[in-house]
């Protein structure tokens, strides 16, 4: 017999972005495991910039707790800070939530959900989704403006993450290593792929792409992410194949001198860059992308994490050329789903990308077992796996 109204427990999300609209995979995995805990009576307590229409639309009797901090899209520092804010502001909120029930389970996206709790003083069964970047962010900053912020976000992500009560998610194995030797975590650690839905993709073969062969970079564009490889890359690569375009789908400080850097090299007369495109727009684009690429530099947090972006890249048919970094060997085996470069090597980015585009049948093999190992690690399998760590602690 389903559960009442009035015996259902109680989930408090507290969750650092705006759950809707969908912007990006990035709420795919919030907003799935909403739709899969539909016998819980459901607390959102959410950023300033979410709306509450929507809310009431999509989750209806959903109660809605809006912070009054906003999150920056981009800036670390500038995110750190709102991240901070919104936790502190938010750990009142938590409390109330928390103390007005007797039976509640809490989900928490990102650090500052630990930090929330941890100030609140409220102990409750919870489970830590630390599946945003913040993280591996915060463990990599040993200086500059960052530390600080970092520091205080740490010390509150372990403490709570000790607590017998609570679970933690991690988005890589990677990460879960580097968590278990270098710090005194003594919690359950399960890896949740931080993955998307390769059923809203529909792939296009090699031949309907070759004739204008577009090559594809999406997200964030800083200096870490290695935008200036790729843009060097191709200028190698227009010396060979001066058709094929460099599509740059994203934005950040660093994209100024991409754009110079593009210029010098004789690659913007090639370059599609339409800054940041809503989730929906890419979804129809990529497929239509010959390659993805991401060319991030040999940084900690590079190498544990798995950019959300190749994830899309390979549930679109875009066969995925990336940095070999040691997270990225847990979706992409070298010549079987993808191809793995030495980060920074532009001349072995560019080769790369020639060979997929004059080998056929190697860019055909990769696409299919790209495309065959992101319907295993589907958002939907790894949500259900998510679920089932909340109803464990439950």
């Amino acid at each position: 017999m389903p559960p009442t109204n009035t015996d259902r427990c109680r989930a408090i999300f507290h969750v650092r972005e705006p759950i809707l609209p969908i912007s990006g995979s990035l709420t795919f995995r919030v907003n799935k495991l909403l739709e899969k805990m539909a016998s819980f009576d459901i607390s959102l307590i959410l950023p300033s910039n979410q709306n509450r229409e929507l809310i009431d639309r999509k989750y209806q009797g959903a109660k809605l707790t809006r912070s009054r901090v906003p999150v920056p899209r981009t800036g670390m520092l500038g995110k750190y800070v709102a991240s901070l804010l919104f936790a502190f502001e938010t750990s009142s909120m938590l409390a109330k939530a928390i103390e007005s029930t007797r039976s509640c389970v809490l989900y928490g996206y990102g650090a500052s959900a630990a930090v929330a709790l941890g100030v609140s003083r409220v102990r409750v069964p919870c489970v830590l989704d630390l599946f945003e970047t913040e993280l591996p962010y915060v463990m990599s900053e040993k200086s500059g403006l960052l530390k600080g912020p970092g520091k205080i976000i740490e010390k509150y992500v372990f403490s709570v993450a000790n607590r017998p009560e609570c679970k933690i998610a991690v988005i890589s194995d990677a990460i879960r290593q580097y968590i278990l030797t270098s710090y005194d975590v003594r919690s359950d650690i399960q890896v949740i792929y931080d993955t998307t839905d390769p059923k809203l993709f529909s792939p296009i073969d090699y031949d309907a792409k070759i004739a204008d062969p577009i090559v594809a970079f999406t997200g964030d564009i800083y200096y870490r992410d290695g935008v200036d490889i790729l843009v060097k890359a191709m200028a190698i690569v227009n010396d060979d194949m001066p058709n094929v375009k460099l599509f740059l789908a994203g934005d950040g400080p660093y994209m100024p001198r991409i754009l110079k850097l593009a210029e010098n090299v004789g690659v913007l007369r090639n370059l599609i860059a339409p800054g940041w495109l809503p989730f929906r727009r890419l979804v129809g684009l990529l497929p239509h992308m010959i390659i993805g690429v991401a060319p991030a530099r040999p940084m900690l947090m590079n190498r544990l994490v798995i950019p959300r972006k190749v994830y899309e890249y390979m549930s679109a048919g875009a066969v995925t050329i990336a940095s070999d970094l040691k997270a990225i060997h847990e979706i992409i085996k070298n010549k079987v789903s993808g191809l793995l470069v030495t980060p920074q090597d532009v001349q072995g980015f560019a080769e790369a990308i020639l060979h997929l585009l004059n080998d056929r049948g190697l860019y055909t093999r990769l696409q299919l077992e790209g495309r065959k190992k992101i319907e295993k690690l589907s958002v939907d399998r790894e949500v259900g796996r998510l679920l089932a760590i909340i109803e464990d602690v439950t």
